[in-house]
């Protein structure tokens, strides 16, 4: 991949592995939409991206297990950056409890949680992005 400046997405760039990637990115230049669900690591970030040589740094707080969260933030991101040209989802987690000994609502809940985050976020993701990516190469 050119280093160039680009469009860059990054779907949990608060923190940990999508901050980092975020920071190398960011060396050569480029705009940037970061995602979260935490407002103030996701401000920290975004400062970090920009002194690290960021020219833009959108940042979106919304919960990407949803269909809303994942719509919101491509939305914003397409929006902001006019488009996108790499597409990163590193966000992650959710662990469900385990098989055996949880309870009835807090299985569900912990499971249907990690599903929505952890498969359908990023196919909903690319699904939203697809357009953009394709207009991009």
């Amino acid at each position: 991949m050119s280093r160039d400046p680009r469009r860059v997405w990054i779907a949990g760039g608060s923190a940990g592995l999508g901050l980092a990637c975020g920071l190398e990115l960011a060396r050569d230049g480029g705009r940037f939409a970061l995602c979260g669900r935490h407002s103030e690591p996701l401000a920290a970030a975004a400062r970090a991206l920009k002194a690290a040589g960021a020219s833009q740094v959108v940042d979106v707080v919304a919960d990407l297990s949803t269909q809303d969260g994942v719509a919101s933030f491509a939305g914003i991101a397409g929006r902001e950056l006019g488009g996108c040209d790499v597409l990163l989802y590193v966000a992650g987690g959710g662990g469900p409890g385990p098989l055996i000994g949880t309870a009835e609502p807090a299985f569900e809940a912990d499971w249907a949680y990690a599903f929505g985050l952890n498969v359908m976020g990023p196919a909903r993701l690319a699904r939203a992005a697809a357009g953009a990516l394709v207009e991009a190469r």
